[in-house]
């Protein structure tokens, strides 16, 4: 991926997260020049699941928080991220489809389960 596609990316992934926010019925986002930069609904699904869990794993490191920090954390971080929350979670039979690769439970579930409570 070269610089202009990596910029294309994330400029989705920020306007996509917008719209989730703003609308809060977990359907994802789709316009044709989505299909550019994921491929397809799966693709752009898969790239906000990795969103999710590297920001997951940035801000809720249980070495460096107690419990109730790591708690806090949580929410803070569901909280600034309702419509992506939403989509993951209105979408996960998608993401756990037929491929073998992704019929693990998918890693961000643990996460908004705590991040939900």
């Amino acid at each position: 991926m070269n610089w202009k596609q990596t910029h294309q990316r994330y400029a989705a992934l920020r306007e996509i997260e917008a719209e989730l926010d703003r609308r809060l019925d977990g359907e994802l986002p789709w316009r044709p020049e989505y299909a550019t930069v994921f491929g397809d609904r799966r693709g752009l699904l898969l790239a906000l699941n990795l969103q999710w869990n590297v920001a997951s794993q940035a801000q809720l490191d249980d070495q460096f928080l107690d419990d109730a920090e790591l708690a806090d954390a949580r929410r803070e971080l569901a909280a600034r991220h309702p419509g992506l929350l939403l989509a993951l979670r209105q979408n996960e039979r998608r993401f756990t489809g037929s491929s073998a690769r992704f019929r693990a439970e998918p890693a961000w579930r643990h996460d908004v389960r705590r991040c939900a409570s």
